[in-house]
């Protein structure tokens, strides 16, 4: 059954709530992609794609950055961390992001998810037009930012998916 709509005063007060919650289902939906992966289902490529573990770790640092992007310059600041450049946009799976802890990975993946659900429940109307320093070719406001996203972890997600399935596991849905 689809989720209930909320009433349309906390969607007005608060748009990106739902989308929010989303977050929160991609941790659970994460935890079925990856439940049973051994090391190697970790470090398994198909050609010449990234491995699921690059994936992961790219998930995370691109939450993480999406942290700095929408709240800059705030007390609760996140910091980039050293890691998130062997996973970054126009990086490659590498002996560097092989060499990394997947566990650490999705700790950092859920935390990040944690602060962001919480940032994005935050933003009211008035916040989602607002211009961010995003380099995204469709937009770089606060809407556009919080959706690229929520695309962005599906598309990672599918990957992972097929990763999984090209390493003989049954499909996680």
């Amino acid at each position: 059954p689809a989720p209930e709509e909320p009433p349309m005063s906390a969607t007005t007060a608060a748009p990106l709530r739902r989308l929010a919650k989303r977050y929160s289902f991609d941790n659970h939906f994460l935890d079925m992609l990856i439940a049973d992966f051994t090391p190697a289902d970790w470090k398994h490529r198909d050609g010449e794609g990234n491995n699921a573990q690059w994936l992961l770790g790219h998930l995370a640092a691109t939450r993480r950055w999406a942290q700095r992007i929408l709240d800059p310059g705030s007390a609760d600041a996140v910091p980039e961390l050293p890691w998130e450049t062997h996973f970054g946009r126009g990086s490659s799976t590498s002996p560097e992001s092989d060499a990394m802890d997947a566990t650490e990975l999705k700790v950092a993946f859920v935390e990040a998810g944690v602060r962001l659900a919480e940032l994005l429940k935050g933003f009211g109307p008035d916040d989602l037009a607002r211009e961010t320093a995003a380099d995204l070719p469709y937009g770089k406001s606060v809407d556009d930012v919080a959706h690229f996203l929520h695309f962005h972890e599906a598309y990672h997600f599918g990957q992972i998916g097929l990763l999984r399935r090209g390493a003989g596991k049954p499909g996680a849905v």
